[in-house]
């Protein structure tokens, strides 16, 4: 029962990567998007918000989410063929 309980604390403790936008969940799409597995994506994310923690806390700041969006690049065109 115990370990029951703590999967279902591990998946609540995620709603970054659950959730329909944000920074973090882009990242996780990311990840899964190149083939890496979902389980080494949530980890990923995990380690990303103990990195964003450390760095709010080091700062004495708040989180902007703003400043954690990355902007997507436009998928660069090959030149056609003479």
């Amino acid at each position: 029962m115990t370990a029951l309980l703590e999967v279902r604390n591990v998946s609540k403790s995620f709603g970054g990567v659950r959730a329909r936008s944000g920074p973090l969940r882009d990242f996780y799409q990311r990840l899964v998007g190149r083939g890496k597995a979902k389980k080494l994506a949530i980890t990923a994310a995990a380690r990303k918000i103990l990195i964003w923690a450390w760095a709010v806390y080091r700062t004495d700041t708040d989180f902007d989410r703003e400043r954690h969006v990355q902007s997507r690049p436009e998928p660069q065109r090959q030149p056609e063929p003479a």
